[in-house]
């Protein structure tokens, strides 16, 4: 496909994939880096004996 000055552009399939891809990376990463901010470093929970 190309636009009005000639140049190519990428298919829309192949866009869409791409963006598919890089939004799942990205939520993957982010899930990665919060998981282990839920408790704060050297507490214990109430009732874990």
């Amino acid at each position: 496909m190309k636009d009005r000055l000639g140049h190519n552009l990428p298919e829309e399939d192949e866009t869409m994939g791409f963006l598919g891809i890089l939004v799942v990376t990205l939520s993957f990463l982010a899930a990665i880096f919060t998981a282990g901010y839920n408790d704060r470093p050297g507490t214990t929970k109430k009732g874990n004996r």
